[in-house]
């Protein structure tokens, strides 16, 4: 018995250890070829189906048989409410490209297009500061041979590059 409550406490210990961070992780590339910013935001699912739940009264059931029908726009509308970028100081529009789920991780992927060559870009990304206080949102991006990186989080949740 002691063993099983030794295994039961130890099992308890590494779920909440095991998520114990909060965080998104963005990449932008910038597509020479196509012209285009690819974005890909990965999402812990539990986390957005939390703050769903909890803010929205929305149960998504991501990847579930019972799937919400409008899971794909409810998504779609939330990031495009806190994922902003702007390309040489002008807002631009994000095309949805689609989602993927894989384990535990939400894959959305977008584009900007029409963009040759641009000097900065400022990213703006609060997805999940309203429900966890110490989320992270890590931003990547890569421009040609310029690689830049950074963290968002509540108190700073943008911030500006610039580019050679």
């Amino acid at each position: 018995m002691r063993y099983f409550i030794f295994i039961l406490m130890v099992c308890m210990q590494s779920y909440a250890i095991s998520h114990a961070y909060y965080v998104s992780i963005t990449e932008i590339n910038h597509n020479k070829s196509t012209n285009s910013l690819e974005i890909t935001i990965k999402i812990f699912v539990d986390d957005l189906e939390l703050m769903f739940n909890e803010k929205e009264g929305k149960k998504l059931n991501l990847g579930e048989k019972n799937e919400h029908k409008y899971a794909e726009k409810i998504i779609l509308d939330y990031v495009l409410n806190h994922f902003k970028i702007n390309v040489d100081n002008q807002l631009k529009a994000l095309d949805y490209i689609g989602k993927e789920l894989e384990n535990n991780n939400l894959y959305i992927y977008m584009e900007i297009k029409n963009i040759e060559i641009f000097n900065n870009l400022e990213i703006s990304n609060t997805i999940l500061f309203e429900t966890f206080e110490d989320q992270v949102n890590i931003i990547h991006i890569q421009n040609q041979k310029q690689f830049e990186s950074f963290r968002l989080v509540k108190d700073k949740p943008k911030e500006k590059v610039f580019f050679e």
